[in-house]
């Protein structure tokens, strides 16, 4: 093919593009059919301007402290009446001057007892709350209700829990961990 050849058919290839180019935007500028468009858009931009609401003032959150927390549990099973009177008439109370120990400052329901360990016939249990173990042994005391370990083996420990009952009244509520399974 020859150099003028070529060049000839550049400029036919270029006519053709400009050709094309000019029918689609020929095409784009007819405005016949969006009469329809265009009556609505002249109804919208005529109607009168609306402004907008401000947002609501809301009032700032006021924080809520739950006080009942040395109480017994409304999901806790209630102690039997004979064994309240006879709690009753003790003096059981809590000791206000005994200083409190770690595992007072979670609630009895977050622990789990997920083993133990022993040597020389003494046994410590292993108790697992918020996703850390701690070591238990007998005397100890966990929970918020002043619960202290009274019995420790290889499947439970046993506590004794000191709960208000009204009027200025303690009772002692024996609970039991079991190990898990």
């Amino acid at each position: 093919m020859s150099c003028k050849a070529a060049h000839s058919s550049l400029w036919w290839f270029r006519g053709v593009i400009l050709s094309i180019a000019a029918v689609l935007v020929a095409g784009c500028s007819d405005t016949a059919g969006y009469d329809d468009l265009n009556q609505f858009m002249q109804e919208v931009r005529s109607k009168p301007t609306g402004r907008i609401k401000p947002l609501p003032e809301f009032e700032p959150y006021e924080a809520f402290t739950y006080d009942a927390s040395a109480m017994r549990s409304p999901f806790s099973p209630p102690i039997p009446a004979r064994e309240l009177d006879q709690e009753l008439s003790s003096n059981v109370k809590p000791d206000p001057d005994r200083p409190r120990q770690f595992l007072e400052g979670f609630s009895f329901e977050n622990f789990v007892m997920v083993g133990t360990l022993g040597s020389d016939g003494k046994v410590v249990a292993l108790l697992r709350v918020e996703e850390s173990v701690y070591p238990v042994t007998i005397g100890d005391y966990l929970g918020k209700n002043h619960g202290r370990v009274t019995h420790i083996d290889e499947s439970e420990v046993q506590l004794i829990e000191i709960v208000p009952s009204g009027n200025d009244r303690w009772i002692e509520r024996p609970r039991t961990l079991r190990l898990e399974k």
